[in-house]
């Protein structure tokens, strides 16, 4: 069997939500006890009272230096900020793909901005705001979406991260809070990318600044 605190902390450890909800006291433990309980039981293998768990719940607060948000463990490298950026995108089918790869090509030969995303279904195009009238005179098709007024985030971090759950989860939990939307989101490696209203960018820069 498996201690009632081993179990707990297994759970809120595996759960970035609830971590940082209880280390930073925003979440009443009678309710923490009474939703977690079943978990517990699970984890414990016996029945197990919310009694025994809020009495756990309450020691654990208490060293609260142990049980601490997880963005408290990572740390980035660089965070870079790209503003007037415009977004489509459009129904994937080969005539777009032809096209999509054409536009790719002409905004790189004059040095600008472009990323591609290819799904099942769709295609999205993330450029500079300028090539907006490029882009309508090489894809003759109409985008399903099209968001105008969008900045980027790119935060990027050391590769020893990759393998350890939540840094992602840590960033745009971050940016949850602050009520910003992320419109859409791109990835390498060692590198995060936001895409949100530029309104947004500075309260989003500082945020990531100060928690990470």
């Amino acid at each position: 069997m498996i201690k009632i605190s081993d179990s707990i902390n297994a759970i809120l450890n595996d759960n970035p939500f609830l971590l940082f909800a209880f280390s930073n006291g925003l979440i009443n433990l009678t309710q923490l006890a009474k939703f977690i309980e079943p978990h517990v039981e699970v984890r414990s293998k016996k029945d197990v009272s919310k009694t025994a768990i809020l009495m756990a719940l309450s020691r654990m607060q208490k060293r609260m230096e142990v049980i601490t948000p997880k963005y408290n463990k990572f740390k980035v490298d660089n965070i870079s900020i790209a503003s007037d950026l415009c977004i489509v995108t459009y129904k994937n089918n080969p005539y777009v793909h032809q096209m999509i790869n054409r536009l790719y090509r002409h905004i790189q030969k004059q040095k600008g901005y472009i990323t591609i995303t290819r799904g099942m279904k769709e295609v999205t195009a993330i450029f500079d705001k300028e090539f907006l009238p490029s882009v309508k005179r090489i894809i003759k098709e109409e985008p399903t979406v099209t968001s105008e007024e969008i900045a980027s985030i790119g935060i990027t971090f050391d590769e020893k991260y990759v393998q350890q759950p939540g840094l992602l989860y840590s960033i745009l939990q971050q940016i949850t809070i602050q009520n910003i939307n992320v419109v859409e989101i791109a990835s390498t490696y060692t590198e995060f990318i936001l895409y949100i209203d530029k309104k947004h960018v500075k309260l989003a820069f500082d945020t990531l600044f100060h928690c990470f």
